[in-house]
């Protein structure tokens, strides 16, 4: 589920061109989709990757889903802060993982 979420988000929010991409974006962050997918960062990486590539898309879309990114805590996870018991480092070593991020 969380690889069609994914890939919706990255074919809807960057690639399509249509008007009703921000009510794709409106939903996944009226339904949690940020807090939860940084939840999922720390998750092994067949999750944390499909949970990266959530985050990548909604960052390359509005500014304010970067100020709450980063108020989340993503960006100090993917610096290495607070991995303590996070799949997060194994996670980064996949070349998709490394890319969303």
């Amino acid at each position: 589920l969380l690889e069609l979420v994914s890939i919706t988000l990255e074919q809807k929010l960057l690639k399509d061109r249509e008007l009703q991409r921000g009510g794709y974006a409106a939903a996944f962050s009226a339904g949690e989709g940020l807090a939860t997918a940084r939840g999922l960062l720390d998750a092994p990486p067949q999750l944390a990757e499909k949970a990266l590539r959530c985050l990548a898309a909604m960052a390359q879309t509005y500014v304010e889903n970067v100020e709450q990114l980063i108020s989340l805590g993503v960006v100090q996870a993917l610096l290495g802060r607070g991995l303590e018991g996070s799949h997060l480092a194994e996670t980064l070593e996949l070349p998709l993982a490394r890319r969303y991020a």
